[in-house]
């Protein structure tokens, strides 16, 4: 077994001693950006902060709870419709295009991967622009719905 962070050992010692309580489980989704590097497959992982209440310290991939706004008609779609992703993710179509829409978006804010396009053969190659960077920093913030 790894050994454990002192920070995340003192946690869970906590729960077990009933000082602390179970984080309330929420609709979320993740995604697992990979390439291949010089040296064979590269992972794009991500660092928690210690003081985040669920998984703090962990090491994770870009991903976050789903939004009110995930759920949005206007997001605009292409490649496997929502029944489709229902069928592969075991819910009903309107919570599987809210994962969906919450995983790009959440890869969205912590990478500045945008897995989005104008249709299902392409995404926006380059994110690194002042207005992507503004639209990016407005939806962390909230101030900017998905579809928007």
């Amino acid at each position: 077994m790894p050994d454990l962070s002192p920070a995340l050992l003192a946690r869970a010692h906590a729960y077990v001693r009933g000082e602390s309580e179970v984080v309330t489980a929420r609709h979320a989704a993740t995604v697992v950006l990979l390439r291949d590097g010089a040296s064979g497959p590269e992972a794009y992982l991500l660092h928690r902060v210690s003081t985040m209440a669920f998984a703090a310290g962990m090491v994770v991939f870009p991903g976050g709870r789903v939004d009110r706004r995930d759920s949005d008609a206007a997001v605009g779609w292409s490649g496997p419709s929502a029944a489709e992703w229902a069928d592969r993710l075991g819910c009903d179509p309107p919570l599987a295009r809210a994962l969906v829409c919450a995983a790009v978006r959440e890869t969205f804010e912590e990478s500045g991967v945008l897995l989005a396009g104008a249709s299902v053969d392409d995404v926006v190659p380059d994110t690194s622009g002042v207005r992507w960077e503004a639209d990016r920093t407005a939806l962390v913030e909230q101030e900017l719905g998905f579809a928007e």
